[in-house]
Formats: structure tokens, C-alpha cells, sequence
């Protein structure tokens, strides 16, 4: 949901403005740093549309009167999705399986790298009000 409100500039302050001081926001979005992300976007649409690919930095940028977390998730997300755009459909019994591995692979990468938000095929983005 971020990538179609980020580009909006009240956005951020309107957040700050109803949020409690002790309340946090969540969203949970694709991620753009995953190269594989760009395979499965059309970016004409994107742009006619309006929506913006994330990157921590935007993210950042568009959250900077708030404390923010960016948490990778799915991190073979985008690969299961090259296996079934790349692979006959006779082959999802075999891609199931192998996402299923990849689900439990998941599990071993620390989300603190900086290699995780690259792989990451969405990232789950925690902000907090910083007391002013």
C-alpha cells in the first residue's frame, strides 16, 4: 500500500499528526531493491499509474519525522515467481516444493543485512512517532 501513497507530500504529516505518541504503523509492500522485483512490474504501467518503486532510502525519506524499521520478508518470493514465469506449468508441482524450501531458507537469513533487503521480495515497514 505505501508505493501509492508515498508520493503523496501531506502523507507523512498527517500520519504524525493522528498518531499517538506511542502508536505505531505498519505496512507490508514489495520491495524494489530485489532485482527480480523489476522483472514482474511493468514500469510504463507503474509510471502511468503513479506508483513508485520502494527502496529504503525513499522509504526513509518519506518516514523522516518518524523512527523507522524496515523488516525484509519473502525473500525467494520473486525467484518462485521466475520458476513459474520461466518454467512449463507442468513444473509447479516441483516449484511448490522448492518454495517450500525456500520458506524454511527464509528463516536462516538475519533480517539485519543488508544483503536480506536486496533479496527481500517485500519488506514489512514499522514507523514510530519520534516525541518532539
Amino acid at each position: 500500500s505505501l508505493h501509492h501513497f508515498i508520493k503523496y507530500e501531506g502523507v507523512p504529516k498527517e500520519f504524525f499528526r493522528v498518531m499517538k505518541p506511542e502508536a505505531r504503523g505498519y505496512f507490508a509492500d514489495s520491495f524494489g531493491e530485489n532485482r527480480f522485483y523489476h522483472i514482474f512490474h511493468n514500469k510504463e504501467e507503474m509510471h502511468r499509474l503513479g506508483d513508485v518503486t520502494l527502496t529504503k532510502e525513499l522509504v526513509e525519506a518519506f518516514y523522516r519525522d518518524f523512527d523507522v524499521n524496515i523488516t525484509p520478508t519473502d525473500w525467494f518470493v520473486m525467484l518462485d515467481k521466475l520458476y513459474l514465469k520461466l518454467l512449463p506449468k507442468s513444473a509447479n508441482p516441483l516449484i511448490r516444493g522448492v518454495s517450500r524450501i525456500h520458506y524454511w531458507l527464509d528463516r536462516g537469513i538475519p533480517v539485519s543485512s543488508r544483503l536480506s533487503l536486496f533479496l527481500s521480495g517485500s519488506v514489512l515497514t514499522e514507523s514510530h512517532k519520534r516525541n518532539v
